[in-house]
Parts: structure tokens; sequence; C-alpha cells
């Protein structure tokens, strides 16, 4: 079977790098997490296709747990977090449901941010202000995404009625910090009226650049708060 690339997650999982590193304080770990995210990287991107398919192999599940084992040397327990999305991406695709695999790959990649800061520095409150708002975005845009492809079923109500729950504890955690409510106001305009669908599949691709954008600008701002 040809791979079919998730170009979306694998920007995700490199985003998060980045914005995990800006917490670091532990040098000696940074380039143990970046070969890390490469590594997955590389497995979402072969073994992607797959997982939708249900056409997982001995050897496939062997990479899955390659991926894991060297958390083991590095385990904190925010580790269940990202582990329990993927677990429950597989499990989704298995049961054929569709589009939530892909919607909660994407949200286990983006939670991969605590886990990693508790690696390579310490876990601060900033830290679990970053995540709530990183892994809430990531979820819903992963909703909106979903829910644009004309070919799938997710109703619009799915991406404005999450952000709605949401909003009100994103609000209340960017009172730390003013500069926060600039990531929520694009998403609560967009989320809140998600237009129609796509046409046709050509539109698929400026809907990815314009996703990368969005994120971009989401992991500019939290970069900032981290660092401020």
């Amino acid at each position: 079977m040809i791979a079919v690339r998730s170009t979306c997650a694998l920007l995700l999982i490199i985003m998060t790098y980045i914005l995990a590193l800006t917490s670091s304080s532990k040098i000696i770990y940074v380039p143990i997490i970046f070969v890390l995210s490469i590594l997955h990287t590389i497995t979402v991107d072969r073994l992607r296709s797959k997982v939708l398919a249900r056409e997982l192999n001995v050897v496939d599940w062997i990479l899955i747990l390659f991926n894991m084992v060297p958390y083991i040397f590095f385990f904190n327990i925010f580790l269940f977090i990202p582990f329990t999305f993927y677990i429950a991406a597989i499990a989704m695709a298995y049961l054929k449901v569709r589009e939530w695999p892909n919607i909660l790959a994407l949200t286990g990649a983006a939670s991969l941010y605590l886990p990693w800061v508790g690696i390579m520095g310490y876990i601060k409150p900033v830290n679990i202000i970053i995540f709530i708002i990183w892994i809430s975005y990531s979820f819903t845009e992963a909703l909106y995404v979903e829910y644009k492809f004309p070919y799938k079923t997710i109703d619009a109500n799915y991406v404005k009625y999450t952000w709605i729950s949401l909003l009100p504890i994103l609000i209340f955690l960017s009172t730390s910090q003013p500069i926060l409510i600039l990531s929520l106001i694009e998403p609560t305009f967009r989320f809140f009226k998600p237009g129609e669908k796509l046409k046709s599949g050509a539109q698929i691709k400026e809907l990815g650049r314009r996703t990368s954008m969005r994120y971009s600008l989401i992991l500019i701002i939290l970069i900032f708060f981290s660092i401020s």
C-alpha cells in the first residue's frame, strides 16, 4: 500500500517539540527528545494509512513498541496522556469509527508537549496553561479540518460546541497573561462559524496551507508567553 502522508500530524509533532524546547532546562535531554520526535514523525508517516486501513502487522506493532521503549527510562505520569490518545486512535480505526482516529492521533501529537517538558526540564504552572491551550486548540482544529473535507461526516456543530465548552476555561487561563487572549480570537470567530464544506478535493491543499499558518501563529504566541 502507498503511504498517505499526514502533513498536519508531522508538522504538529515538530511544533510541539519546538514549544517544549522553550521550557527546557536539562540540556542533556534536548537532543534525546529531538531524536524521539523524528522517530515519531517517521512512524506516523509509515503507519497512518495502515492504521486507517486496519492492516497493522507484527512488524508495525514492533515499530510502535520501539517508539514507546525509550520512555521507560524517562518516565513521568504525563506520558499516559499521549499513550491514551494513540491507543484510542488505533482502537477507533479497528472499530471502523470514521474521522475519529485522525482527530485523536492529532490530539495525541499535541499532548506530547507536557511529558516532553517534564523530561527536558521541570513542569511549572505556565506549562500547564500552555498545554491546555495547545491541546484544546489542536483537538478543535482537528475537528474543524475533518468537518471541512467534503467526504467526511463530522457536523459543523461538533466544532462550534466543542469550542464553546472549552472557551470559558481558556479565557480564565488567559487572564494570567493578556497576550494569550490573542491565541483565542481567530479560532473563536472561525470555530463559531466554520463555514461550508470544501467543494472539491482540489481545495484540500489550500486548507492545509492555512492550517499550518494558523498553527504557526498559535505557536509563536505560546512561545512568547513561555519565555516572557
